[in-house]
């Protein structure tokens, strides 16, 4: 079979996103029609195939590291080598924009995808626990940790973190490769939303 074709994103293609975006089962709603257009779009493309996306990618960077922020394939068209087409695109891109390295994060129990980003080059790092705390446990954390590197408040995708402040608001946070603090806040009262790993390695040279 030809590998699938790669057209890159436009901000007509938000359905077609929403669509990818309910393929991860991530724990917030779909992103807005202008996040996806202004923070999404510039940096995503489309694996097509008989005219129709089976498979969307996007990135962002984070410092000198290419972030691969999604990487979806519809159920139907899964087992193809689709994500390994587009990840090598996101490598040839990536060193196209002078990177070198390249991360993502991957739920934990996702064992089908872990080995195609070994076999491209990424280890795991950090396993990472995603945790909603009320206002006070969150403000207590604000005073004990939050200047830890191993902690971080964390926004809607696309959307910058919030304050912690005395508002009443509750806050999500991700802590880093730290299990026993995560342990900790959950005895608190933090809620588990989400755990996954930090994968991250040596883009591979283009083919």
């Amino acid at each position: 079979m030809a590998p699938a074709s790669i057209r890159d994103a436009v901000p007509d293609d938000y359905d077609a996103f929403a669509r990818f975006f309910a393929q991860l089962h991530a724990p917030e709603q779909v992103p807005s029609a202008r996040v996806y257009e202004e923070l999404v779009a510039p940096r995503a493309f489309f694996g097509v195939e008989s005219g129709l996306p089976s498979a969307f990618l996007c990135w962002r960077p984070e410092g000198a590291v290419f972030h691969v922020s999604i990487l979806a394939v519809l159920p139907e068209r899964r087992r193809r080598g689709l994500g390994r087409h587009l990840m090598l695109e996101a490598a040839r891109r990536g060193r196209a924009h002078g990177f070198t390295r390249w991360q993502l994060h991957v739920a934990i129990d996702n064992a089908a995808a872990q080995p195609l980003y070994e076999q491209l080059g990424m280890a795991v790092v950090s396993e990472n626990v995603l945790l909603d705390l009320d206002a006070d446990l969150a403000v207590r954390l604000s005073a004990i940790r939050l200047g830890s590197p191993h902690v971080h408040v964390v926004g809607r995708f696309g959307e910058a973190a919030p304050a912690v402040g005395n508002d009443g608001s509750p806050v999500r946070v991700v802590v880093q490769g730290d299990a026993a603090f995560a342990n900790e806040l959950r005895a608190a009262g933090g809620a588990v939303v989400h755990r996954t790993l930090t994968m991250c390695g040596e883009m591979p040279e283009s083919p």
